[in-house]
């Protein structure tokens, strides 16, 4: 199964986006993880890792796609996906909600990992009018 991970520096932002996205393209919750920093801004390296490794054991994760509010969330994904996670982490460079939404719904007619990250990297290419 391929998860859907969303960090963002603040756990706020990222499980409001989960919610949007969740809402609008119907996934379950098992298939969707927000994770962000604590309540003061920043997000640990450890932390992150872990709790990646835990979700994608406990649902079976074969594919994680991963998007991050900013470019050092890119960065600690990019540090978990070459030295922590076994299977594959694809990091996204996306807008943080539009690519998100645009993954989820390519997640719900089930689109393979590749298609679902092209998907999430197209995002820039949206325009909102």
């Amino acid at each position: 199964m391929t998860g859907l991970l969303l960090v963002s520096h603040l756990q706020a932002t990222a499980e409001g986006v989960r919610q949007l996205v969740k809402s609008l393209a119907g996934l379950d919750n098992d298939q969707i993880l927000a994770l962000g920093g604590h309540p003061e801004p920043g997000i640990a390296y450890d932390d992150l890792c872990h709790q990646l490794q835990s979700w994608q054991q406990d649902h079976e994760l074969t594919d994680i796609i991963a998007i991050g509010d900013l470019g050092s969330s890119l960065f600690l994904l990019e540090q978990c996906r070459d030295t922590e996670i076994p299977g594959r982490l694809w990091v996204v460079d996306a807008p943080f909600l539009e690519g998100a939404l645009a993954a989820a719904m390519a997640m719900s007619v089930g689109e393979e990992p590749q298609a679902i990250f092209q998907a999430a990297e197209n995002a820039w290419e949206i325009r909102k009018r």
